[in-house]
């Protein structure tokens, strides 16, 4: 189950003081979030992950574009600001897909929070000169 943690041990580097909080014990278990895209256009992608020492080691995709692994252990409590990757994206809804895919061998749990996402374009590049 996943729902939106607020209080105000997340500090002020979590965006509203909260965190989408994912208490979930089932290697394989997937999260599929719903990101409402604007314009078309390429985007990087960023989540801001809360990293902690109960927290699961994951996969992350947007849409069905390559998939990239992330470990949510931290000996502390902070959020990782995340780089998924470079997205081509059209107006409408695309699934970021966060999947289970186990624990550090010293993390005590499989938790997953998950501070924002960020779409960010990516601004043309100028051709380059022969």
């Amino acid at each position: 189950m996943a729902f939106v943690a607020v209080g105000t041990k997340f500090g002020p580097d979590w965006g509203g003081n909260a965190q989408l909080y994912w208490g979930i014990h089932d290697v394989r278990a997937r999260l599929v979030l719903r990101i409402d895209v604007t314009r078309r256009g390429r985007y990087d992608v960023y989540v801001n992950f809360t990293q902690a020492p109960d927290y699961a080691q994951v996969s992350v995709r947007v849409g069905h574009g390559p998939v990239r692994a992330f470990d949510g252990h931290a000996s502390t409590v902070r959020v990782f600001r995340f780089r998924v990757g470079t997205a081509d994206l059209n107006p409408g809804p695309v699934e970021l897909t966060i999947t289970v895919t186990g624990k550090n061998k010293v993390s005590s749990d499989y938790y997953v929070g998950v501070d924002r996402i960020e779409l960010i374009p990516v601004k043309a590049r100028p051709p380059r000169s022969l």
